[in-house]
Order: C-alpha cells, then sequence, then structure tokens
C-alpha cells in the first residue's frame, strides 16, 4: 500500500511540474510588477564574503586555541558557527529573490525559453543541496571555505546573468520598472 501512494504522490508531482513548466505563458505581465521594487531582489548577503573568508582562517582559529582558555574558545567557535549560518541563510534570501526575479522576467519576456527554465529548475535543485551540506557541516563544526565561496560565487553570478537579461529587456519594461532598475 505503502510504494503506491508514493507512486501516485510522485505522479502527481510530475504532472505538476510538468504543467507548470510547459502551460501556455499569459500575454499580460502579473500584477505584482506593478510594485515591483527591482532592488529588493537584488542579492545582499553575497557582498560580505571577504569577511566571512576572514572568520574562517586557520590562523585565527589556531591563535584562539593557543591564547585563550578552553571555555572561551568554545564560546568563540559557537559564535563562528551562529554567525555563518546566518550569512548562509542569507544567501538562501539572495537566491529565493532571485528565483522570483527570474520567473517575473520570464513572465515579461517572450524569449525566456524552456531549455532556460529547466536550467534554473537544475540550478535551484544544486543550491539546495549544496545549502543542506554546508548548513550539516557548519552543525557539526567543520565549515568549508571552498564550498561556501563556490556557493557565494554560485550566487552573483547568477545575479550577474538576471541583471544581463534585464538590460536586454530594458526597452520592454514598464517605465516604473526602468527607472527603479537604474537604466
Amino acid at each position: 500500500m505503502t510504494p503506491f501512494i508514493f507512486i501516485v504522490l510522485g505522479m502527481i508531482i510530475l504532472v505538476t511540474l510538468f504543467w507548470l513548466l510547459f502551460a501556455p505563458k499569459s500575454d499580460k505581465p502579473p500584477a505584482e510588477i506593478q510594485t515591483l521594487e527591482i532592488e529588493k531582489l537584488q542579492p545582499l548577503h553575497c557582498r560580505h564574503f571577504p569577511q566571512i573568508s576572514q572568520l574562517l582562517r586557520r590562523e585565527d582559529l589556531t591563535f584562539i586555541q593557543r591564547r585563550v582558555p578552553v571555555a572561551m574558545a568554545r564560546a568563540w567557535k559557537r559564535q563562528r558557527r551562529r554567525v555563518l549560518r546566518l550569512y548562509l541563510n542569507g544567501l538562501a534570501e539572495d537566491f529565493l529573490r532571485m528565483e522570483r526575479l527570474a520567473r517575473l522576467i520570464a513572465a515579461l519576456s517572450p524569449e525566456i525559453s524552456r531549455k532556460q527554465e529547466w536550467q534554473w529548475l537544475w540550478m535551484g535543485l544544486q543550491f539546495r543541496v549544496v545549502f543542506r551540506l554546508l548548513s550539516l557541516r557548519i552543525v557539526l563544526g567543520n565549515p568549508s571555505l571552498p564550498q561556501l565561496a563556490r556557493l557565494t560565487d554560485f550566487v552573483a553570478s547568477q545575479a550577474a546573468e538576471l541583471e544581463v537579461r534585464m538590460s536586454q529587456m530594458a526597452g520592454i519594461l514598464p517605465s516604473r520598472l526602468r527607472t527603479s532598475a537604474g537604466t
């Protein structure tokens, strides 16, 4: 009975996914576009990566372990993990904002192909997997600077790609969006 339920749920999810991806697009933009402020959709947290990378320097950990009492070193590590979790959650917020912006661009642009929408779906899955792995590593006390750097670069590069798409669409955007985006 249980496998049957999972198969039915899987089929429902697949049908819904195909419907979302292949449903005909509406010619009129969503109502939320009229009140949209582009600045609120741009990434904010990935700009702080230099400070976060300093937090993960091996020299700081060595210094703390040699010069500070054990209880204070534990508190420092706890605070460091808290800051890293906050930064990682901020990256997730940035990515969610960009996903929303990508959906709005797709709604406005007839040139957005299904292939690009599939790419965004795949990138979203990749982001979520790496995000979960990094969250786990931070909780376990073993943060990875290279993985955090890759995730930050991923978010920043997607923001740059969306900015290019927006500049390509500048001619068809409503005037309110053009002025708030600075173009």
